[in-house]
């Protein structure tokens, strides 16, 4: 027999309602507000392999431990226990971690055609409109961003490194920055980011290229690199 409502155990985290003296919700396994006093055995549900309380049916978490049941847990749950106290008592903390996707690693024939007839000229058109964003001040976070995805730009490189928009601080002076930007780092980043990308049209030069890359912070602002 279901329990009445003012019995009822109502979960704060997914609303199930549960019976009185449970522990822990039947719906998420979530510690409910009032400790459990002496739970009724329950013998028409699963019983919990761990402690051995009975369960309503259909329950997916054990109301006397917060265990979650044989085919029960949802997918990525795992529980995590830890001895609480002198007394011996058990406290079940539940850890739900969200992993991101890794993304597949292109073949290395496919980058290579890539690289051969895309990437390079590609590249070059990213890096003078990078450039050009620079020559704006106002653009120099979006222009600095675009460098850092030179690599990914000319040969699908899933992981990369470098620049960042939020890197471009410097130890040295806003003024000494700003005069060494107009009288030498615009045009310097210029002539860096061609070396850079005749370095990785050789091919073999792309180790080196993308190490150019990530300097262009430093030849056009001074930024710490």
């Amino acid at each position: 027999m279901q329990p009445s409502q003012a019995e009822a155990v109502l979960c704060a985290r997914c609303d199930t309602r549960n019976q009185a003296g449970a522990g822990f919700c039947i719906g998420c396994g979530a510690a409910l507000a009032e400790p459990p006093a002496a739970i009724p055995p329950i013998r028409r549900g699963p019983a919990c392999p761990a402690c051995g309380v009975g369960n309503p049916p259909g329950s997916r978490f054990c109301v006397g431990c917060g265990a979650a049941l044989a085919g029960r847990a949802p997918q990525g749950y795992a529980p995590a226990l830890a001895a609480a106290g002198a007394g011996g008592a058990t406290v079940v903390q539940h850890i739900y971690v969200a992993v991101p996707p890794t993304p597949a690693a292109l073949p290395l024939l496919a980058r290579a055609l890539w690289f051969v007839f895309v990437g390079l000229w590609a590249g070059q058109l990213w890096l003078l409109a990078a450039w050009l964003l620079n020559l704006t001040v106002i653009g120099l976070p979006l222009g600095m961003w675009m460098f850092n995805r030179l690599p990914q730009v000319m040969t699908l490189r899933q992981e990369r490194r470098g620049l960042s928009a939020a890197g471009l601080g410097s130890g040295a002076h806003f003024a000494v920055r700003a005069v060494y930007f107009v009288l030498i780092g615009w045009w310097l980043s210029l002539l860096w980011m061609q070396l850079a990308w005749l370095a990785a049209a050789t091919v073999i030069g792309l180790p080196l290229s993308f190490l150019m890359f990530e300097r262009v912070a430093a030849i056009t602002t001074l930024a710490d690199g």
